[in-house]
């Protein structure tokens, strides 16, 4: 549910579906290059997931990422979000230095559309009524976090808005939580996809970030659980996302699953936000997200049992994607 796929390649559309992915929610790409990426591999030219992409960041002046627009007055928002309209965009993100009277017009106009909403922020973005937040921590205009502290702690304020208000939250709790997860279970590094795709050099740039991260790492993981639990406690439509390519592509999901094991929550718990959850949030839930009759068939089959240990979903052994069948065997040739 949050991952920048960046320049197409048809080794990471083998690389999602080696690892059980068949839907990824991209939340800020070249919308010309999502599109494209969209439409190849939807349409089995290419090997790769389905997509749901928001194109552009919405950003305000002085934009960080070049993957972001800079809107700098009334019209031109307007022509943004007829863009949005043009390219059938599947939902639109704000970004931390877009303004409040403007994020309140951009929800407006995606609902009318019909298209859901996503940004870094809780407040006033809930009053506004939007749709969904990134991330745990993520960057802010306010100056600071309002949803956890530096120390990884988030309260009750911030579990009751969102649970309350239906919004859908994406963790990525893999960041910094991969570093953990990587040091606890390093066996998260050694499947047959993980040696295919990243190898030694994956390995040597997980170490990086256990550097990067260093020892406050884990304290935040464990304070973010925290909040993980809570919103599960409320039954919050909290889905699974990684904000990869800062962690490996479809490996950085198998790291957010197990950090949710790690918090506490159980594997039924932690595929229901994974599959069905994350399709209610993306806004696909009649088509994706459970298997029933007349459904768009999606399945994953492994070796093992997730329900027992969640790390058994990485032992993926065939991906149908939308009826279409992909053995490992063939998305690691």
């Amino acid at each position: 549910m949050h991952a920048h796929m960046g320049t197409t390649s048809a080794t990471q559309g083998k690389a999602w579906l080696s690892f059980g992915v068949t839907s990824v929610r991209d939340p800020g790409a070249h919308p010309y290059v999502a599109k494209e990426r969209q439409e190849m591999w939807n349409s089995g030219e290419k090997f790769g997931p389905r997509t749901h992409t928001a194109g552009f960041l919405t950003d305000g002046n002085r934009v960080y990422y070049s993957i972001a627009e800079g809107v700098t007055s009334d019209a031109h928002l307007e022509r943004v979000l007829d863009r949005a309209k043009r390219l059938e965009l599947d939902l639109i993100k704000t970004y931390v230095r877009f303004p409040d009277r403007w994020q309140k017009r951009v929800v407006e106009f995606a609902h009318s559309i019909g298209i859901p909403t996503s940004s870094h922020e809780l407040f006033p973005a809930v009053a506004h009524g939007m749709d969904h937040i990134e991330h745990i921590g993520g960057t802010s205009r306010r100056g600071y976090s309002p949803k956890v502290s530096g120390m990884g702690r988030s309260y009750n304020d911030v579990t009751r808005l969102i649970s309350q208000s239906g919004m859908g939250v994406t963790p990525t709790a893999v960041l910094p939580g991969y570093t953990t997860i990587v040091d606890l279970q390093p066996d998260l590094l050694e499947t047959p996809q993980f040696n295919r795709f990243y190898g030694d050099q994956g390995r040597l740039a997980a170490a990086g970030l256990v550097r990067m991260f260093g020892p406050a790492a884990k304290g935040l993981a464990k304070a973010n659980g925290q909040l993980i639990r809570d919103l599960a406690a409320t039954d919050a439509l909290m889905v699974t996302g990684t904000d990869s390519p800062f962690v490996p592509y479809g490996a950085g999901l198998h790291a957010e699953l197990r950090l949710f094991e790690l918090a506490g929550l159980t594997p039924e718990q932690i595929l229901h936000a994974a599959t069905f959850k994350s399709a209610q949030a993306a806004g696909v839930a009649k088509d994706l997200g459970s298997i029933s009759a007349g459904k768009i068939a999606d399945i994953v089959l492994v070796s093992g049992d997730p329900l027992s240990s969640i790390s058994d979903a990485d032992n993926v052994t065939m991906t149908i994607k939308n009826g279409h069948v992909y053995k490992i065997e063939q998305l690691l040739e």
